[in-house]
């Protein structure tokens, strides 16, 4: 593989990750009851894709609960919480957000 084909290679694949969270968010009651509260300020669905570090371990998932700013976007600097490909909910302090996706 070149260095051309990895990298399409792995777009697609966060592109594979991405709808398959999305669709497990759709399909996830207590995780839509969540994004409820913004649903109004920001949208039918989540649209923030993040990777969070800890040191230890990575999550990867879609944004939908944190602190709001309708001319900002989410505040990265606070406490946010994440919905997983696996269906988790987990919550993450700001320092871990390690790359933020508005898709």
């Amino acid at each position: 593989m070149t260095l051309n084909d990895d990298f399409i290679h792995a777009q697609v694949e966060r592109l594979r990750l991405i709808g398959s969270i999305t669709a497990r968010f759709h399909a996830t009651p207590k995780a839509r009851m969540v994004w409820g509260r913004h649903y109004h300020q920001v949208g039918p669905y989540p649209d923030t894709f993040v990777t969070a570090c800890n040191g230890a371990s990575t999550i990867e998932g879609l944004v939908i609960d944190g602190d709001w700013d309708p001319k900002a976007g989410w505040d990265f600097d606070s406490r946010f919480t994440v919905f997983t490909e696996e269906g988790e909910i987990l919550h993450c302090n700001g320092w871990m957000a390690a790359e933020i996706e508005v898709l």
